[in-house]
């Protein structure tokens, strides 16, 4: 096969419940489903995002009807999984920081930087990973 592509999947919210190993109360994603299914733009809220792709920690917004942003969910604070996004922004559980959906930059600390962008690509009206 030519150019090898990793379909973004939707996390179930089992998959996402502690940002680090033994975490508790951590919030879900601004969207889930209950099983692992292809993205589409259309299945990401105006204005919000998911967490994908569990084991690679990204998160997928779309800051506009037609902008898709995608960025590592790994907070650079601490480490943990960023896994919520509310009122525009992508929240970290563990200690309070927030990232802008439409550029990733810190909003509030204690995260010093904010979210690494990561590559997406539509393909055949799906979200993907190159």
């Amino acid at each position: 096969m030519g150019t090898q592509r990793r379909l973004i999947l939707l996390s179930t919210c089992a998959a996402v419940a502690g940002c680090q190993a033994g975490a508790p109360g951590t919030p879900a994603p601004s969207k889930t489903r209950g099983s692992p299914a292809p993205l589409r733009p259309e299945d990401i809220p105006v204005g919000g995002g998911v967490l994908v792709d569990v084991g690679a920690g990204v998160i997928v917004t779309r800051p506009t009807e037609t902008t898709l942003k995608g960025y590592s969910a790994v907070c650079p604070h601490e480490g943990c999984i960023v896994t919520a996004v509310e009122r525009g922004e992508m929240v970290c559980p563990c200690h309070g920081s927030r990232f802008r959906i439409s550029d990733g930059e810190v909003t509030r600390g204690p995260a010093k930087r904010g979210l690494d962008p990561v590559s997406i690509t539509l393909a055949n009206g799906f979200i993907h990973i190159p």
